[in-house]
């Protein structure tokens, strides 16, 4: 667990200085989430809700 975060790490800070990384893709990594969005970047939105704590969710 420990590489793979190590791993998303590398390659977060490699894609925010825009440095090539020429490597064989890991059947690990052809499957990892965050890599895919590095590459594939995707718009994401939301809302945030506040409510107080012991609340009834709706």
């Amino acid at each position: 667990m420990l590489g793979s975060c190590v791993t998303h790490i590398f390659l977060i800070k490699a894609a925010e200085l825009a440095v090539l990384i020429d490597s064989p893709a890991t059947d690990e990594e052809r499957v990892c989430p965050i890599l895919n969005l590095i590459r594939n970047p995707q718009p994401v939105s939301g809302t945030v809700v506040r409510t107080r704590a012991g609340a009834p969710l709706v």
